[in-house]
């Protein structure tokens, strides 16, 4: 479970037409209408997200420079200019670390509940064993990058809770007899600028992330299976 877009993303459903992927639904009941039509959807993809695209860097350039392109470094740069599609979705999963969620992202956190709900009791039906495993954000884990976002977006950390999600799921695991696996403190206390868990401007994790969090996974399941065999 992405704390990200495992909440905020859970309402798109995507369709591939000719090799390009499309959204046909969002959390947003207008835009869900709208995506129903495939002039919308064409239009969408060819129009407005690079209208979107300039929205946003006119709305931050007065902050920081940013550019339109996808760009992501072959080596770690901590100065490198932000993409704006970079901010376009940290500043939608920034929702789900505020403090005193809304009405909305509370109604998304509860619809990805109810899903892991329906998952771990298909596993116990079918005698599956379900590992929950909370993979965390890199502006949880990268303090400059959460720091340049939020001075990017004209954001207060104060307005941020960044341990929510992992607190909220941990206690929902709990309560519904799902075991989970935090990897939070772990890649935090893994963290090195020199040598970064995550992909710069891409938000998932590089060879080294992926390391890190696979083996920590696998010890953790390995140590869970002897414990049921004792």
């Amino acid at each position: 479970f992405f704390v990200g877009n495992g909440v905020t993303d859970i309402p798109l459903k995507g369709k591939v037409l000719r090799g390009r992927l499309y959204y046909v639904g969002s959390p947003y009941p207008l835009l869900n209408l709208l995506r129903k039509s495939m002039v919308y959807l064409l239009l969408e993809r060819n129009m407005l997200y690079c209208l979107r695209d300039r929205l946003i860097t006119r709305q931050v350039d007065a902050k920081v420079e940013t550019t339109p392109d996808l760009i992501i470094p072959d080596e770690p740069d901590l100065d490198a200019t932000i993409p704006a599609h970079y901010l376009h979705h940290q500043m939608k999963r920034l929702q789900v670390y505020e403090v005193g969620p809304s009405r909305r992202i509370e109604k998304l956190w509860r619809r990805a509940e109810a899903a892991l709900v329906q998952i771990s009791e298909l596993c116990r039906e079918e005698g599956t064993p379900l590992v929950l495993h909370l993979i965390p954000a890199e502006i949880q884990v990268d303090g400059h990058a959460r720091s340049r976002v939020l001075e990017a977006l004209g954001h207060s950390a104060e307005s941020y809770d960044f341990d929510y999600p992992q607190r909220r799921l941990r206690e929902f695991a709990s309560r519904n007899g799902i075991r989970v696996f935090d990897s939070l403190p772990l890649m935090r206390k893994e963290h090195d600028p020199a040598e970064p868990l995550y992909i710069q401007f891409d938000t998932h994790w590089n060879t080294r992330g992926n390391h890190v969090a696979g083996k920590a996974l696998a010890d953790s399941i390995s140590v869970w299976m002897n414990d049921s065999k004792n």
